[in-house]
């Protein structure tokens, strides 16, 4: 394509070519059973130094479980792909495929994947690295998305701008690996091309019978050089909240509660906060309590087999019973495509990644970002409030 540079320099560690456009060898598509737009994605990458190569996938199994494609493949792994090669690393098409992140995924826009099937060819940019080192003790009831919400709003949507992001320190070992998902995933609204954790024993135990043959950790090399490095105390870290309209208008939930901004709807799901451990909060929380008569709480599981399972636990039959509306699996309300549109004027508390004006309906609305535990807690006030009062009820 004119204006396409020969060759991409790889910044980092070790000062090294690779050879560009990289060639597809085999890739298979599909159109989401839960995306109408038939977004194309799910190509793999196989990447040396001196080549990169797309090598073929089928990742019809996973085509065949309904639900949100990214929670999907990160909580059935390997189980739901056939692949051949190695060295493996996703091309995905939409940006919340950043959950596969854990899965060395590389996202690309969805315009790209069209080009990339017709013309065997992508041009990868290796981008330089930057680091947050997680420090102190988290609090309890405090999670990924709490963690990230501070990350955006101290450093904002554009400190990671087409760099790869490492979490690290000590706090990651605190984290589920729900978590690290939901971090990963919204690497993207801090503008990374993506976002990494290093294996650790709570990796190797997710990944027990997820993996077709034994996991090969990937680590930083020695003498990795970082763009930048960023520490973050999460010690007095609160539960957070993004106001709108953008990801990085945060506050801790103290703050906001003292705004007594009430909500007409409060929605649970979608790929970043919509796992089982999300869905076991809520129930914990609503178990004996009831939806306020003035809010529409919405669960939307991100996948079918997290449906069910959070059925066979009776969380579905609490959150019902509560008043809670459990919806059948996939993206439900995030992207104002149903389940869940907003009015003219109406708030809604959500544990989506995104807070765009429009994004979940009508342009008048508005949309806060939170942690599945402040959405839960939010819903039964009736208002935004801290989770931690009804946490430890």
């Amino acid at each position: 394509m004119p204006g396409w540079p020969e060759k991409r320099t790889y910044i980092g560690s070790r000062s090294k070519r690779i050879d560009a456009p990289a060639k597809v060898t085999g890739a298979a598509k599909y159109a989401s059973d839960v995306q109408p737009e038939g977004w194309l994605y799910g190509m793999i990458l196989r990447s040396k130094w001196a080549k990169a190569k797309i090598t073929k996938i089928d990742l019809e199994p996973a085509r065949k479980i309904p639900g949100i494609k990214a929670a999907i493949l990160d909580r059935e792994g390997e189980r739901t792909v056939r692949y051949y090669g190695e060295e493996l690393a996703a091309v995905a098409g939409t940006t919340k495929q950043a959950c596969l992140d854990a899965l060395r995924a590389i996202v690309v826009d969805a315009k790209e994947l069209p080009f990339v099937v017709i013309t065997g060819q992508i041009w990868l940019r290796v981008p330089t690295t930057i680091r947050f080192i997680l420090s102190g003790t988290l609090p309890t009831w405090c999670v990924g998305k709490d963690i990230m919400l501070k990350i955006s709003g101290e450093f904002g949507t554009d400190v990671a701008v087409y760099k790869s992001v490492e979490f690290l320190g000590p706090v990651v070992s605190q984290l589920s690996l729900g978590s690290r998902f939901t971090m990963a995933n919204m690497g993207v609204e801090i503008g990374g091309k993506c976002a990494i954790f290093e294996a650790d024993e709570i990796t190797y135990e997710f990944l027990e019978g997820r993996m077709k043959r034994p996991p090969a950790a990937v680590s930083p090399d020695a003498d990795a050089v970082y763009e930048a490095t960023h520490i973050v105390d999460v010690t007095d870290l609160e539960p957070m909240v993004a106001l709108p309209h953008d990801p990085s208008n945060t506050k801790s939930v103290s703050e906001v509660a003292d705004m007594n901004l009430a909500v007409d709807q409060a929605f649970l799901g979608s790929c970043t906060n919509a796992r089982v451990e999300d869905i076991a909060v809520a129930a914990k929380m609503l178990q004996g309590r009831k939806v306020h008569s003035d809010v529409r709480m919405i669960v939307t599981p991100a996948s079918s087999e997290v449906w069910q399972e959070c059925a066979r636990l009776g969380y579905c039959e609490v959150l019902s019973e509560a008043g809670a509306m459990v919806t059948n699996s996939g993206c439900g309300a995030c992207p104002g495509g149903h389940l869940g549109l907003l009015g003219d004027n109406e708030r809604c508390i959500s544990s989506s990644n995104r807070n765009f004006q429009g994004r979940m309906g009508s342009p008048l609305a508005e949309v806060c970002l939170a942690s599945p535990a402040t959405v839960t807690a939010s819903a039964i006030a009736g208002k935004i409030v801290d989770p931690r009062p009804y946490m430890e009820g």
